[in-house]
This record gives structure tokens, sequence and C-alpha cells, in this order.
């Protein structure tokens, strides 16, 4: 399914921050781990197991991010691993934004490797 017109880049009203967290969204009966790859205060986008396409359907679901409440979203779009999920109801609240859109886990880390003398 192709993004709907509604949500593309050039009707956005709100500037999206480049994330990467990990999170849960629960639609149909299904718990769905991936991670939020892109957020702004009006939605996300979410990178799931290929496994897990078929379950996201356009329609009501709910988004879970540790350390915070749960959000109740709309999935707008999906295509291959990805979906469009825009926040319903009770929008996600400016401070929970700026939280989340600077996580420690937005920025990409480098491996850490351990040195040892005898190396």
């Amino acid at each position: 399914m192709l993004p709907d017109q509604s949500y593309t880049a050039d009707r956005r009203s709100a500037a999206r921050a480049p994330v990467n967290l990990p999170a849960v969204v629960f639609i149909g009966g299904h718990a769905i781990s991936g991670r939020i790859l892109d957020l702004s205060p009006t939605g996300a986008r979410l990178r799931v197991p290929g496994i897990w396409t078929d379950a996201l359907r356009p329609g009501p679901a709910r988004l879970s991010v540790s350390g915070h409440r749960p959000f109740n979203v709309s999935i707008r779009w999906h295509c291959s691993h990805e979906a469009g999920l825009q926040f319903t109801g009770r929008s996600i609240l400016p401070f929970e934004w700026r939280k989340l859109a600077t996580a420690d886990e937005v920025r990409p880390r480098l491996p850490t490797q351990t040195l040892n003398s005898d190396d």
C-alpha cells in the first residue's frame, strides 16, 4: 500500500526529527516490536520486521515507547517494513515530543570495543 497523499512530506504540518527508538505497536491482538525512525508532534515512522508487515493495516493502534505513556495512533500507510503513524485523540504533548526527540537512543552510537593489554 502506498503512503496516503494526506500524509506525504509536502503536506506535513510539522517537521520530523530523525530518531532511533525501540517501540511496540499494539494492533489487532498483536504486539509488534519495531523502531521509530523519525518523529514529529503529529506522527512517526515505524520500522518493523518483515513478518509483521501484513498486520500493519490502516486503522487505530496503540504505540508504546519505554518510559512514556502509551499513545493512541492511527496507522495511515504501510509499505515494505515501515508504517506511518499519526497521533490521535490526546496527541503527543510538546514536552513528550522534545523528550523523545532528544533521547539518548536517538543519536547513532558507535560500536564500543574493549582493548585488552594482552592483544
